[in-house]
């Protein structure tokens, strides 16, 4: 599945088809054409239509030799920057290089791009005075209308996240006061295909070398950061990766209120603690993205942001974990490592990928220590749907009736409970109805959405159940050391039952002790439920994870607005383009792995000419090597 130029209608190759049966890539003259839909149900007619290879090959290559070094103003401004004298559409311009001018099929003047890439608002001189919204217009690189905006005042440079192939407007919903502007591309260029982690990337070559770097470098020099959001001109940071000499950089992300001028300073700092973020201007509730250039880690210590799994301690009901491993759609389950002042539902919020995660209790005092664990990228994991009745079925086929399964929230709505996975609830058995299992929560109001593990597919780590008697159960095994990051569920519950489950004690090479415990820290001595847990070492790491040396964002899943990142992931090397370095991308495109395996085993009619649906463990869609509906309303936001 090779993507070597970008075409400049809905019409995209599929890629290659090897003639030994193999079946890894469509036919390389077949398209996908503009009247195919999104979330078009793939059946064995598909075959027929694009190629028996359709969708089969799970490596995806992009190839590029962007020009470089853009002109500042190249969308807007090119020959001097501009003053914007009140709402309207801006003149469009072009540096005759990175950018082209060019009469759109409607008879506008439109900008092309050399290569799809994220265009970059640029505030000069002075503060425009006042919130002013400017909204890109153009089309993806499969001609595809999409729009993005952001909101601007203070000086500086504004990214708008998508990547745009063409520049079909740019308009401003007021003056930009005594502030010139321009709009330039910049090196942060679109893939052509959906990628959710950076786990999934197999190379980058830039120029004449890789543009990777494996995990077995010291990350100590690596910057460390996350957003933030002001309140009343005020917020407070809680991370264990800042001191005193820490160099703090803050900047305004979305400006809500009266923007005012963010500082940081010594007295506002508590080591390995937190930090405060203050606005000049009382009323300003802006969205803040923060930066510690200099976190103090140190390799193989609890700040080693590196590790898969690890402990932290939780402040006011908050804890920002440090992590390289986690992307936009990271699976991370938690546990109490050791009670602090109280304890309320925890669950998963503000991923920052590659960069961070946050840890939210629903208990606003609370200070307990966190046990924590991302699961890596081909681990059976996912998020349910949204609870009913505080009941919800997971559908996989990944599944046997012994399988030791791992929950915890993901999102809380409604009344959360505790949450268990019954080993009854589980069918793997097609004949006896829908395969999976269900997740129950003791609230009959929770209507929260569920992280979900299943262990028993997890090599090299040790796993389990217990049975609590009297609210206690001590489990022998050898795999458990002294500092061990121990995760556990409720599976069947019985008895009158706790609200979590609490490691108290631990002989290294022999046993580990559990108990059930209220949110007071109370033994429940009557639960006798059964759990399940698995033992991860304290800082584990994935063996041989190499992280790029430029910029990587991975594609936003979420529902597309004129705010939200890009539907594919976007990638900026670390060095400028200068129209020489070749851009070598390789990559493993998220759930195709899978559709091999399942058409592996399965019985393709002769000529592809039946119209049942592909044995598939779920649909397998166009959006799922392209990315979700691109948000377009050609309406200025």
């Amino acid at each position: 599945m090779a993507f070597n130029a970008y075409l400049t209608n809905s019409n995209f190759p599929l890629g290659t088809e090897f003639d030994d049966g193999v079946r890894v890539g469509p036919v390389l003259t077949r398209t996908i054409v503009s009247g195919t839909g999104p979330n078009s149900r793939l059946t064995p007619y598909s075959y027929q239509q694009w190629g028996q290879g359709l969708l089969l090959s799970s490596i995806g290559t992009y190839n590029i030799i962007p020009r470089g070094p853009s002109g500042a103003g190249n969308i807007v401004g090119y020959s001097a920057p501009v003053t914007v004298t009140g709402a309207g559409y801006l003149t469009l311009s072009a540096d005759g290089y990175v950018t082209s001018s060019a009469i759109g099929g409607n008879g506008n003047v439109i900008v092309q791009c050399d290569w799809p890439r994220v265009p970059q608002l640029s505030v000069l001189t002075n503060n425009i005075g006042a919130n002013v919204t400017f909204t890109v217009f153009g089309t993806d690189y499969y001609g595809v209308p999409l729009q993005a905006s952001i909101v601007a005042n203070a000086q500086g440079d504004y990214s708008f996240l998508k990547a745009f192939y063409t520049i079909t407007g740019v308009y401003s919903n007021g003056a930009s006061g005594a502030a010139t502007i321009q709009l330039q591309t910049t090196d942060t260029f679109g893939l052509p295909y959906k990628l959710n982690s950076v786990g999934d990337i197999s190379f980058i070559n830039w120029g004449d070398a890789s543009d990777m770097s494996t995990s077995e470098e010291d990350p100590t020099s690596a910057p460390y950061g996350g957003f933030a959001l002001l309140n009343n001109g005020t917020v407070t940071v809680n991370t264990e990766a800042v001191t005193k000499g820490s160099n703090i950089q803050v900047s305004c992300t979305n400006v809500v209120g009266t923007q005012g001028i963010l500082s940081t300073g010594t007295g506002n700092i508590t080591d390995n603690t937190f930090f405060i973020i203050t606005s000049s201007e009382a009323a300003d509730d802006s969205y803040v993205n923060w930066v510690i250039i200099n976190p103090p880690y140190v390799s193989g210590d609890t700040t080693n942001k590196g590790g898969i799994a690890g402990v932290r301690t939780m402040i006011g009901g908050v804890l920002t974990v440090a992590s390289t491993n986690v992307s936009a759609n990271s699976i991370i389950h938690t546990n109490v490592s050791t009670f602090g002042t109280a304890h309320g539902p925890w669950s998963i919020s503000r991923i920052n990928p590659q960069i961070s995660f946050t840890v939210d209790s629903q208990e606003a005092t609370e200070t307990s220590t966190v046990a924590w664990a991302a699961m890596p990228q081909d681990w059976v994991s996912g998020t349910s749907a949204n609870m009913t009745a505080g009941s919800v079925f997971v559908s996989t086929k990944d599944i046997t009736a012994t399988s030791v399964i791992l929950v915890s929230y993901a999102t809380i709505a409604g009344t959360p409970g505790v949450l268990s996975v019954p080993t009854t609830t589980i069918n793997a058995d097609p004949d006896l109805g829908p395969v999976g299992f269900v997740i129950n929560s003791s609230s009959a109001l929770d209507t929260s959405t569920v992280n979900w593990t299943i262990l028993s597919n997890v090599q090299g780590l040790t796993q389990g159940t217990g049975t609590l008697a009297a609210g206690t159960a001590t489990i022998t095994t050898a795999g458990v050391a002294a500092n061990s990051v121990i995760l556990m569920c409720y599976n069947t519950p019985d008895g009158t039952q706790g609200t979590w489950l609490d490691v108290t004690a631990i002989v290294a090479g022999t046993s580990f002790t559990v108990q059930s415990k209220t949110n007071a820290n109370v033994l429940a001595n009557l639960d006798t439920s059964t759990f399940n847990w698995i033992i991860f070492p304290n800082n584990m790491a994935k063996a041989d994870f190499a992280t790029p040396l430029g910029v990587f964002t991975p594609a936003d899943e979420r529902t597309a607005t004129a705010y939200t990142g890009d539907v594919r992931g976007t990638y900026e090397p670390s060095t400028p383009a200068n129209g020489l370095k070749q851009l070598h991308f390789g990559a493993f495109v998220d759930g195709f792995d899978a559709f091999v395996d399942q058409q592996a085993d399965a019985q393709l009619p002769a000529g592809g000419s039946s119209s049942t649906d592909l044995q598939t463990r779920s649909s397998i869609t166009i959006d799922d090597q392209v990315g979700i509906k691109q948000y377009y309303t050609g309406t200025p936001a």
